[in-house]
């Protein structure tokens, strides 16, 4: 059984020495870097440091899920391992979860994720509802810890930043939904994957190290607006017409509070981006 990790790298050459050498080489696991454009010599690293490493170029920024879809395309293994250069797990416990992820009948699984600081990290959800959409933003933006799980629980979906997935699995439903530019492409395609009859499971006997603690809580204003943009998609897709409407209302009214006189412009640029997110979703129904 082999397992290819894709590495999705943008401006992230700092992380990748500690990601790639966590991984190790083994000889079933293949390890793919793919760059979505960055200039940062990212691609003279790793071809200096980690030979065994392919390192695939887009070109361009295409976004997480596209950047994992060319990845996958580009490797034949059974499992794939969609991994955030800012997380680490040793290739050992990827090809362990790749096992119990086999014996548990998983499309996708996705492990327990430490921050820098010790603490666990929201990195799944339970409910797939808007009332679980808004209840796992509002705890992630407040900080508050993950449930203390201690044996594999089905769930609705689990992060992208490190997802295990089963290839057929994946591209029987299409793989990432390319249209997410970033966030949100993770709950929709365990979505599709539990849809299709297969199971999502989060397993907390293995663990991944989140070094940067990156979060959207951290986010410049272009991830705003992508988280904004996929969020609005997501709803579009996946939730009722009432639920649409509520997370449509929900960007006019942040729109609003930044496009007050007391925001500076930048706020205020982003107010105008938001609106016109909103004002889309309406044309579309």
């Amino acid at each position: 059984m082999r397992v290819a990790t894709i590495v999705v790298h943008w401006n992230s050459v700092e992380d990748l020495p500690g990601c790639l050498g966590a991984l190790g080489s083994h000889p079933d696991l293949e390890t793919v870097v793919v760059d979505n454009a960055s200039p940062d010599g990212g691609e003279d690293l790793v071809r200096r440091r980690y030979p065994a490493v392919r390192w695939l170029p887009m070109g361009r920024n295409a976004g997480y899920g596209a950047a994992v879809n060319a990845g996958a395309a580009a490797t034949r293994s059974d499992w794939l391992l969609a991994l955030n250069p800012d997380t680490t797990m040793t290739g050992r416990d990827v090809l362990a979860m790749a096992a119990a992820a086999r014996d548990l009948g998983a499309a996708a699984m996705g492990p327990k994720i430490v921050g820098r600081d010790g603490h666990t990290e929201l990195s799944y959800s339970t409910r797939d509802s808007l009332a679980g959409d808004f209840g796992w933003m509002l705890a992630w933006r407040s900080g508050l810890p993950a449930a203390r799980v201690t044996s594999p629980r089905e769930v609705a979906w689990a992060t992208g930043a490190c997802l295990l997935l089963r290839r057929d699995d994946f591209e029987r439903v299409g793989g990432f939904d390319e249209k997410y530019f970033l966030y949100f492409e993770d709950a929709d395609l365990c979505r599709r994957l539990r849809l299709g009859g297969t199971r999502v499971i989060h397993h907390p006997g293995f663990t991944a190290t989140h070094r940067r603690g990156g979060s959207i809580r951290e986010q410049t204003g272009a991830r705003e607006l992508a988280y904004r943009r996929s969020q609005m998609r997501f709803a579009s897709l996946h939730r009722s017409p009432a639920g649409r409407r509520l997370v449509r209302w929900s960007l006019v009214l942040r729109a609003w509070l930044l496009r007050g006189p007391w925001s500076s412009p930048d706020a205020r640029a982003r107010g105008a981006a938001l609106r016109e997110i909103a004002r889309s979703a309406q044309t579309r129904g």
